[in-house]
């Protein structure tokens, strides 16, 4: 059964054990499986809540951020009262100079005003796990599922996070997804793998791995979005095999002592990446260098490693030699990543001058080597529209 699928058969469920985690790596698309997909599918018949759990670092933020995302999905035009607290407090200010006045026309109005100038009547509504969607016609039920996401992002004791999580599942009876890297997890837990596996055996109930389709998921990145230029895109959707052989395919057979090193596919990663490449490419093109794809691979391999580490030994590393990206990158090659490169995706450093530099010895110089390049000077996809402007651009320059 399918990621999605699985899902949707848990919150289809009627008074659940447990919690459902949905785990895998970072940047691998569990919150956009949630967000979008689930959502969709289960749109005439639930609500999905979701609750970042990003920099929470106390039991009251928590508590919080769920009654603001219940009010915010299920009762938007209250959620949004909730969220602007001016409206609220310049309403209890009216409200605090007509009491007066108002209990002279009738003592007990009076009271109840004083009542609601003393307590935010917001936090009396009570999140529930069905509520009434007034906008369907006709108006039906609904099932609210909470999604709790990037528990490893949060500052809160784990103990502590996953049993206020499992009082809304157990007690309060949410269908409950929590979303989360789950190695990482118990990589920042005291006593990591049996402090853990306690938790889990009282709060999780089932355990889901994403497992995307990174075709569909590159088809989708590749064609569906606005990249620099539509030279650009067009060089992307053309080389979209490549991409998928930096992203996703590992070799089976590794060098002695490289054996437990592993790409991570972080989509997010990848997105960054690809818009980097376009700096480089845009110079290529312009100077006429040959085979750029070549340099593009090496890009890649070298950017993705830089911004999400690889797997070494079952735990993430940083630290990654030439030699590490060559076995998890065949094709990878220093002579195509350009020093300059190199240093501007480690420093973050940019020099067009110094990047123009070390492509010099790289342009072709005779008319038969350009043409067997990037393409004659009369292809139109030669030369990017209004180089000048691009030039000028602090973000391109």
């Amino acid at each position: 059964m399918s990621t999605l699928k699985e899902l949707a058969y848990y919150c289809k469920e009627e008074n659940p054990t447990g919690a459902l985690l949905l785990t895998g790596e970072w940047g691998c698309g569990k919150t956009h499986i949630i967000e979008k997909e689930l959502t969709e599918a289960l749109k005439d018949s639930h609500i999905i809540v979701r609750i970042s759990l990003f920099g929470v670092n106390s039991i009251d933020d928590l508590n919080k951020a769920v009654k603001n995302a219940w009010l915010g999905s299920c009762m938007p035009f209250v959620g949004s009262l909730h969220e602007d607290l001016d409206k609220l407090n310049d309403g209890k200010k009216a409200l605090s100079v007509l009491t007066p006045m108002i209990k002279v026309i009738n003592p007990l109005a009076g009271n109840v005003a004083d009542a609601m100038i003393a307590v935010n009547f917001l936090d009396m509504i009570p999140i529930t796990p069905e509520v009434e969607d007034h906008l369907s016609i006709p108006h039906k039920k609904k099932k609210v599922v909470l999604v709790f996401d990037d528990m490893e992002r949060s500052l809160l004791d784990r103990v502590e996070l996953l049993g206020t999580i499992n009082e809304y599942c157990e007690n309060k009876h949410f269908n409950t997804i929590i979303v989360a890297n789950e190695m990482t997890v118990i990589n920042t837990m005291q006593d990591s793998t049996i402090a853990y596996n306690v938790l889990k055996e009282k709060i999780i109930s089932r355990t889901v791995f994403n497992d995307p389709d990174y075709n569909e998921i590159l088809e989708s990145v590749i064609g569906g979005r606005a990249w620099q230029t539509d030279a650009y895109a067009e060089f992307l959707y053309k080389n979209r095999d490549l991409i998928y052989e930096v992203f996703v395919t590992e070799s089976e057979t590794k060098p002695a002592g490289k054996e437990n090193i592993h790409k991570y596919h972080n989509i997010r990663c990848l997105i960054s990446s690809l818009k980097d490449f376009f700096r480089i490419y845009y110079h290529l093109r312009k100077c006429k260098v040959p085979f750029i794809e070549r340099y593009f691979y090496s890009f890649l391999a070298y950017s993705l490693v830089s911004k999400s580490g690889i797997e070494k030994d079952m735990a993430p590393c940083m630290e990654v030699t030439d030699d590490d990206i060559k076995t998890l990158y065949p094709f990878f090659t220093a002579d195509t990543l350009l020093d300059h490169v190199r240093q501007w995706v480690t420093d973050g450093k940019w020099n067009k001058e110094a990047l123009l530099a070390e492509l010099a010895p790289r342009i072709p110089q005779k008319t038969e080597d350009r043409e067997s390049g990037t393409g004659s000077d009369t292809d139109p996809d030669t030369e990017l529209e209004n180089p000048e402007d691009m030039d000028a651009d602090p973000g391109i320059s």
